[in-house]
């Protein structure tokens, strides 16, 4: 196969003979260092393939022998290169897109991260970048070795990190950390005490006795589950209780905001526009102002995924502090927000929302929201059992 692909670059020819002896002017060939291949001999006529260099000396042989010879066809590139002279733009081009074709298979055209769930996919993407891995680079020249103990240096939060090169596509696999269930020292007594009031719905005693049941009434700081068991002789003993209350309660949530407010207000803004070709951006402006809000990129795509050619963009904005004079609506719906976050921080635990309902009330300077929460939640809270 090499032997006939090197005959194809320097080209060789196909010829017949005819006329004389064909034995002898084999046999003549032979002895004069022609090399012949893909002979045919009927007794007649010889038809037969030789390079050019030979062909220029096998004049001899046929005259010796009583052959006539012609060249049935030419074949290589030496004559594809002769025969398309006026089409040099095209064998230009075409050489182009195979050398480009040949470079880019050396390089990567897409990453991707996978098995991460806590840290970001565009975090991990930059810290790659910076290491060298990025769209564009040669693949000779990446240490996956060196590159999978920086990112495990750099973020504790791995465990396992690996990067392997498929073709044009660099994949990072990570493993992240497994967060282990803080253990409580079972070795301190403890009693279950309720942190809200609220009327007990559930209880799910693991350790300890039992002081309420369902439907009773408790409030803050009530005992809900003792420490104290009895031992068999009838003494008594401190144990860790353990267990969950489940209680229907009711929050009082409020929150409020001014007429007034000071605020950042969109002063300028404008956009700068890069092109992007093989990690590299060209920039499509002069000069622009203002700080970064947000970027975008429109790449172009493949079957395979994105190519390392498009536009980039960032938007680019000024603030200005102004006073800003709101309406009813809107300090209510800030107010409303106010009492959101709250519910986020003081119903982050087991918990289960029954009815939310709130009431406006508007003045001239500011707009208070009071809410009131409804929810089954678990107000079981440990509390430390101090023997003298």
């Amino acid at each position: 196969m090499i032997i006939n692909f090197l005959r194809l670059i320097l080209g060789f020819v196909e010829f017949e003979a005819k006329g004389g002896f064909p034995e002898r002017f084999l046999n003549l060939c032979t002895v004069n260092g022609i090399t012949l291949w893909q002979v045919q001999n009927d007794g007649v006529k010889v038809k037969a393939c030789t390079s050019v260099k030979a062909y220029k000396n096998i004049k001899k042989s046929a005259r010796n022998s009583g052959m006539k010879v012609k060249i049935v066809r030419k074949r290589g590139l030496p004559f594809f290169i002769k025969n398309n002279r006026a089409r040099a733009g095209v064998l230009v081009g075409l050489s182009l897109v195979v050398f480009f074709l040949a470079l880019s298979s050396c390089m990567l055209w897409n990453i991707e991260v996978i098995g991460n769930e806590k840290i970001k996919s565009e975090v991990l993407m930059e810290s790659l970048s910076n290491n060298g891995v990025r769209i564009g680079v040669f693949k000779s020249k990446i240490d996956t070795i060196a590159i999978q103990n920086e990112l495990l240096d750099e973020y504790k939060d791995l465990s396992w990190a690996s990067i392997n090169i498929f073709g044009t596509k660099a994949v990072l696999e990570v493993k992240e950390n497994s967060e282990k269930p803080k253990m409580a020292d079972d070795k301190i007594p403890m009693n279950i005490i309720a942190k809200k009031d609220g009327q007990i719905v559930l209880v799910e005693a693991h350790k300890g006795t039992n002081v309420v049941k369902e439907g009773d009434v408790v409030v803050k700081g009530d005992l809900l589950i003792s420490g104290v068991t009895l031992n068999g002789d009838g003494s008594e003993k401190t144990i860790h209780a353990t267990g969950k209350v489940f209680a229907n309660t009711l929050t009082n949530i409020n929150g409020e905001c001014g007429v007034e407010v000071i605020g950042n207000v969109l002063k300028t803004s404008g956009n700068k526009y890069y092109l992007y070709a093989l990690g590299g951006e060209i920039p499509l402006f002069l000069k622009c102002k203002g700080e970064k809000l947000y970027k975008g990129e429109n790449l172009l795509k493949s079957t395979s995924g994105e190519l390392p050619f498009g536009v980039k963009w960032e938007y680019l904005g000024e603030f200005q502090e102004t006073e800003i004079e709101l309406t009813e609506n809107q300090t209510a719906l800030l107010a409303l927000f106010d009492c959101v976050k709250e519910k986020r921080e003081k119903f982050k635990d087991e918990c289960e929302v029954l009815k939310i309902s709130y009431i406006k009330k508007f003045t001239d300077d500011k707009t208070q929201v009071k809410c009131k929460v409804s929810a089954k939640e678990n107000i079981a809270e440990e509390k430390e059992i101090f023997v003298e």
